[in-house]
């Protein structure tokens, strides 16, 4: 009767990294899904039609943002569809207040497209080609994207279904000045593993479109960084390779949510739609626990195969989830993988 208590603890604690992983797995598998949203793209060098930004599959969310440095200037997008396919395109430009005044157009052009608009300045149309003109409204308030998170004026859209098979264009420009716009296409919420991994790097050149400097961007970053190390600087130091390493990827996950959190606060400032901001709240709560994780197992000591099967699963989803700057998950898969013997020389 007296062993029968130490040996139910035993295995009561053998089940909590079996139980941590499970709930971190189910954390992310109800999270994803609310995270899916377009993905960002930074186009270059479509100021002519022959060479628009080829949009592959139109049905796909896409988020282009470009910028338009000079009034008059063209930038061109294509793409091609199917008659009665769903043509979804809608404009909008940067909340920055030095550009509050920018009002961009925007230009619908394909095979059976009814003309409608007048175009304000020359811009290239295909032959046969209606033209449908988006001219662009200021909204009576800014919009708040959660999942940025980020913030942008919504200035309209396009939304009907293709007249005629063929290859459509899509014309951006401004008559009065430059800006920042940016377009988007598509209705179908999607990823594929690369764009997962990528798109918090792309994000950087959204907040840049979005008028923040780099020093801004990478502010809460760096202070995440410098106060983890500051915080955890002497157990690191009885520690192997695997766990120092383990420790970063902890440090790299909060600074991931760190950075979420203040592009919230950021974008809030200028388009305070508070109702949305438990969405960014959870997101920025995946990296969070991951980096807490993270830190739990590898600050006890040396690390067992059950801490090191613990890290390799919180790289793992980091890498699904693209969070932790791809080097958080992948200092924590490394930690994993790390023989014993090598760790500790």
């Amino acid at each position: 009767m007296k062993l029968q208590q130490p040996v139910e603890n035993m295995r009561i604690s053998a089940l909590i990294p079996a139980i941590f992983t499970l709930v971190l797995l189910l954390l992310a598998i109800l999270l994803i899904p609310a995270a899916f949203g377009h993905v960002p793209v930074i186009p270059k060098g479509n100021e002519a039609l022959s060479k628009a930004t080829i949009i592959s599959d139109p049905a796909k969310s896409w988020a282009f943002y470009g910028h338009l440095k000079e009034a008059g200037e063209v930038q061109y997008y294509r793409f091609d569809v199917s008659e009665v396919e769903r043509i979804l395109v809608s404009l909008y430009a940067s909340a920055d207040p030095e550009e509050q005044d920018f009002l961009p157009q925007l230009a619908l052009m394909g095979p059976g497209i009814e003309s409608l608009g007048s175009v304000a300045v020359p811009i290239e149309v295909p032959e046969g080609a209606g033209v449908m003109v988006l001219e662009g409204r200021q909204p009576e308030k800014i919009t708040y994207e959660p999942f940025g998170p980020s913030s942008f004026r919504s200035l309209g859209a396009i939304d009907l279904e293709a007249p005629a098979t063929g290859t459509y264009h899509v014309a951006v420009y401004d008559p009065g000045e430059g800006g920042h716009y940016g377009v988007t296409l598509g209705y179908v919420e999607t990823f594929s593993v690369q764009e997962r991994i990528t798109t918090p790097i792309r994000l950087i050149s959204v907040y840049r479109w979005s008028g923040e400097s780099l020093a801004l961007i990478f502010a809460p970053v760096a202070a995440v960084l410098l106060m983890g190390i500051f915080l955890i600087r002497k157990k690191v130091r009885n520690l192997d390779a695997s766990g120092r390493l383990g420790a970063l990827a902890g440090l790299l996950f909060f600074a991931a949510g760190g950075s979420i959190l203040f592009q919230m606060a950021l974008s809030l400032a200028r388009a305070p739609e508070f109702s949305e901001a438990p969405i960014t709240v959870a997101l920025a709560s995946v990296p969070i626990f991951l980096g807490s994780v993270s830190l739990a197992l590898s600050l006890k000591g040396e690390l067992k195969a059950k801490s090191r099967i613990g890290l390799l699963f919180v790289g793992m989803i980091g890498i699904f989830v693209g969070t932790g700057f791809l080097a958080g998950p992948l200092m924590a898969i490394a930690a994993g993988l790390i023989p014993p013997e090598r760790s500790a020389l």
